[in-house]
């Protein structure tokens, strides 16, 4: 008996802050959308596709997500140009511990969630 891999993850932001959570991991971060099965399109929130893995952003209100440390983490390419994306976008920067062979930092999405960007190196 063996995990095959990780199918999904999912986070949550307030009804409030839907259009904003859309707007950064789609127009933002460039994660396309996809739909969502019809069953639990009633749930609201959205799904997005991140190479193999499924994003699914639900809804919860009144979560103080800037005090968890719970987080995605994305294997980028280029860690410089994506920091330097989220300074251009006046997105704070929160410096990571650094790990052998691997540089990183966080961001947090507008309803708080951190994330994680890294590139092995």
């Amino acid at each position: 008996m063996t995990i095959l891999g990780v199918d999904h993850i999912k986070i949550t932001v307030s009804a409030d802050g839907l259009d904003d959570a859309r707007h950064f991991y789609c127009d933002l971060l460039g994660l396309p959308e996809i739909p969502k099965p019809e069953p639990v399109v009633k749930n609201g929130g959205f799904w997005l596709q991140a190479g193999t893995c499924q994003v699914h952003i639900g809804l919860e209100d009144g979560a103080d997500r800037r005090k968890s440390s719970v987080h995605i983490g994305y294997v980028v390419d280029d860690i410089t140009a994506w920091r330097n994306k989220f300074v251009e976008a006046n997105i704070g920067i929160l410096e990571a511990t650094q790990i052998p062979h691997v540089e990183r930092f966080y961001v947090r999405d507008p309803a708080g969630n951190r994330i994680e960007f890294m590139q092995r190196i």
